[in-house]
């Protein structure tokens, strides 16, 4: 997991920060897929978060890759991560998950067009590759 923060900020008193994670998907994995993935990451949240809401957001254009990804708002109701975006992002073997979390609400709000900037950077897989290329 890479997780970023505001240039001159510290991630332990950061107020909001962007993390990147993922998760193996396919045949042979207990999550076949990303809509499989997605379920499974909105039914963890609901377990640690009785009283937890999920949004359904517009999916994210991301035009590099040109695809549309989908995004989920999370709000826990609570001081431990209360306030969430993610955007899944499907590659061949895994979900790649980009999460902007925040503190406060007026933290995310300020923070969505950053993050989604972002986000809409991606150029496509960042598997990395097998080995070394020689020329």
């Amino acid at each position: 997991m890479e997780t970023f923060v505001k240039k001159g900020t510290d991630l332990e008193t950061a107020d909001v920060w962007i993390y990147v994670s993922g998760c193996p998907i396919g045949p042979k994995e207990d999550l076949k897929n990303r809509d499989e993935y997605i379920q499974s990451d909105i039914a963890g949240f609901h377990a640690r978060f009785k009283h937890g809401t999920v949004r359904i957001e517009e999916p994210l254009a991301l035009p590099n890759a040109k695809t549309f990804v989908p995004v989920r708002t999370f709000e826990s109701g609570e001081s431990h991560n209360p306030f969430e975006q993610v955007i899944y992002v499907a590659e061949q073997t895994r979900v790649l998950t980009l999460v902007l979390s925040a503190k406060t609400k007026d933290a995310y709000t300020t923070s969505l067009p950053a993050f989604h900037e972002f986000a809409q950077s991606y150029n496509g897989s960042i598997i990395p590759s097998p080995g070394p290329r020689h020329p």
